[in-house]
């Protein structure tokens, strides 16, 4: 065992699991995509299966020990599912992901990978974080959690659809409504959430959240209630009925002709994803109630 390279691969892993619980732990994420929409839903659990090593430990004991700086360079090891390779490219990409949800980025849907098929990823087309439902919930849920950190080059036709993130809202796991902007341009929200008929969130964004907060945001909770009753409503003569949701939605693409991107990584295939047999029941409360 070469424990100069565990200990280097430790360290990365212990900075990450700092920043994780202070930006994206115990969080759900709303992202608005050209006139699409999805929640994302960060665990502690969530946590190991990103880093890409081999471990005795439960998922949740090892980002603890992660947080504490007490993780060993004894408690991760390697092996032909978790290769050294591998886990030495995904740690070094930790505070990436991270990130991610800060900034510029795009989803992508159905993507394939080489051992199984995920409903969404998000990418800055340098990582990729695959996103899928959660298994064994005794009540279905739509909010998606992530199962795997890839760096590789994934082309075009390993994926249906490709879309510039407009917004990113987020909330504690607990909490009801949505209170901070992360992402996106706060004066065109309202516009935004009317034109596409986003529905079924609860948006009440506080005044010094995110990227600044919104203007008159607490209307933005009615207007997402109030969608519904208005797709039906073909006759209602107001000025922003009159733009349309491509209108909206493109203020000049950041990335040109988006059926030529390529997702490039680091231009190989990562090995087998493993994602374990934790429990996943989730240490927050959570009460959405929302109709999706």
């Amino acid at each position: 065992m070469n424990l100069k390279r565990e200990e280097e691969i430790v360290k990365r892993i212990i900075i990450a699991a700092k920043e994780y619980k202070e930006r994206i732990a115990g969080k759900t994420f709303l992202i608005l995509y050209e006139g699409h929409s999805v929640e994302i839903m960060f665990k502690t659990e969530n946590f190991l299966h990103l880093c890409g090593v081999d471990t005795s430990l439960y998922a949740r004991d090892f980002y603890r020990k992660a947080i504490s700086g007490q993780l060993s360079k004894k408690e991760i090891g390697f092996s032909n599912i978790h290769p050294y390779y591998f886990a030495d490219i995904k740690t070094k990409h930790l505070l990436d992901f991270i990130s991610l949800f800060e900034r510029d980025s795009l989803i992508i849907t159905d993507l394939t990978t080489k051992t199984r098929s995920y409903k969404l990823g998000a990418t800055d087309l340098e990582i990729v974080l695959c996103f899928d439902t959660q298994d064994g919930l005794e009540k279905p849920s739509n909010i998606l959690i992530p199962y795997s950190l890839r760096v590789e080059e994934i082309a075009n036709d390993k994926y249906h659809e490709i879309y510039e993130v407009d917004y990113i809202l987020s909330k504690r796991n607990e909490n009801h409504s949505y209170s901070t902007l992360e992402y996106g341009n706060k004066e065109k929200l309202k516009d935004y959430i009317k034109v596409n008929k986003i529905t079924g969130y609860s948006i009440d964004l506080d005044d010094g959240g995110g990227s600044g907060g919104a203007s008159n945001t607490n209307s933005l909770k009615k207007d997402t209630e109030d969608n519904n009753k208005e797709e039906n409503n073909k006759n209602e003569d107001s000025p922003i009925q009159e733009q349309t949701s491509k209108e909206i939605n493109a203020d000049n693409s950041k990335y040109g002709d988006k059926e030529n991107v390529v997702i490039k990584g680091m231009r190989n295939e990562c090995a087998e994803d493993y994602y374990g047999n934790d429990n996943y029941d989730d240490e927050y409360t959570i009460d959405m109630g929302m109709t999706m």
